[in-house]
């Protein structure tokens, strides 16, 4: 009795399994910053800033001993969102929230009338990237601040909800002494700060990728002082690109060309585009992404998979990243190709007993 074997080496094709991009750089950007203190019926401020049109300035007046605030800023004055005295709190102060949206020729100096001579401070932030129809994700309010009438060296301000992803957090600190102030928590940075007798301030920013309740933030006050505290947030101008899933061509049997296009930038271009793709239907599980990184506007674009097995239905979508977040296109499928060849060449094999040894196929045949 003869024994013929033949031997098949087996080459075992692997998914890299990873997920969709979830990080959104910020849309918003601080572009600048300046600040001013002084003493009399004018609070004024030369900012020298650099601002372009478009953006958005956002100014906060404190004024010590209720002084009334007035906008000075002749035929384009600021837009006065909130206004109050600080003896909501037991404070002798009064602040005022304003923003203005620049059309690109801004004056070198800003000016508010108080109506008495008083000590004040002035801080001036501006901001690229906001929506200028819809400046406020979250405006200045009532319910937007906490405030203590009780001396104490730690400002909380309130947890708020942020309704559009991108969107630039604010929390602002005001005190009636002259103080310092330090260690924001909640992920807020980028410290603007003024210090005037008898009218103090702080602002810190943050970007929120996603929405839902911000969490509260506390700051901390050198010296012990009554306090009033907001978090606030400037609205994303900026939307996550609007992508859509095109049938796949060039199907065979171990590789497919998968087809997107960018439909809309949101307003920002992509930096990130590609696909997902995986045999589940849902692309919850055991996917793979291709990616490919530039500068991409609207259009559409390709990338070829390989490594497909014979009759399997593979499930894909489009996506692309933009600063404000990500685009997906609906999932759509293909089912790779049947290796006919392959499939007449085993048929030579019936009858054969079939064998694994150390990763290999063995076939034996009796004679």
């Amino acid at each position: 009795m003869k024994t013929r074997k033949f031997l098949i080496t087996l080459s075992i094709v692997a998914l890299v399994v990873s997920s969709f991009p979830t990080k959104a750089e910020a849309a918003i950007s601080n572009t600048g910053s300046n600040t001013a203190s002084g003493t009399g019926t004018t609070a004024s401020i030369t900012h020298g800033l650099t601002i372009n049109s478009g953006d958005v300035v956002v100014a906060v007046i404190h004024a010590n001993s209720g002084a009334q605030i007035t906008d000075n800023n002749g035929a384009t004055p600021f837009v006065e969102t909130f206004e109050e005295d600080t003896a909501a709190t037991a404070a002798d102060g009064r602040y005022m929230f304003a923003y203005r949206v620049s059309a690109g020729s801004e004056p070198s100096s800003y000016s508010w009338t108080l109506d008495a001579s008083v000590t004040w401070t002035i801080i001036v932030r501006v901001f690229s990237g906001v929506d200028t129809s819809s400046v406020w994700d979250v405006a200045p309010a009532v319910g937007t601040r906490t405030g203590s009438s009780e001396d104490g060296t730690t400002a909380t301000a309130p947890s708020v909800t942020i309704n559009t992803a991108g969107a630039m957090g604010l929390v602002w600190v005001l005190t009636d002494g002259t103080v310092t102030y330090s260690d924001p928590t909640n992920s807020y940075a980028g410290e603007v700060e003024k210090g005037g007798v008898g009218s103090s301030q702080v602002s810190y920013s943050r970007t929120f990728v996603g929405t839902g309740l911000s969490g509260t933030t506390a700051v901390t006050i050198n010296t012990s002082q009554d306090w009033v505290a907001f978090q606030i947030a400037l609205k994303s101008g900026v939307n996550a690109p609007t992508v859509t899933t095109v049938a796949a061509t060039g199907v065979g049997v171990t590789s497919a060309t998968l087809n997107g296009e960018i439909t809309a930038t949101g307003g920002a271009n992509s930096t990130v585009r590609g696909f997902a793709w995986g045999t589940n239907s849902t692309l919850s599980s055991a996917s793979a992404t291709t990616t490919e990184t530039g500068d991409f506007g609207t259009g559409t674009f390709s990338q070829m998979v390989s490594g497909l097995l014979a009759g399997v239905t593979y499930y894909y979508r489009a996506y692309a990243t933009n600063s404000a977040g990500n685009g997906y296109g609906t999932i759509l499928n293909f089912t790779a190709g049947t290796d006919t060849g392959l499939r007449r060449t085993m048929r030579l094999f019936e009858g054969f007993k079939i064998k694994v040894i150390s990763g290999r196929i063995i076939l034996h045949q009796s004679q």
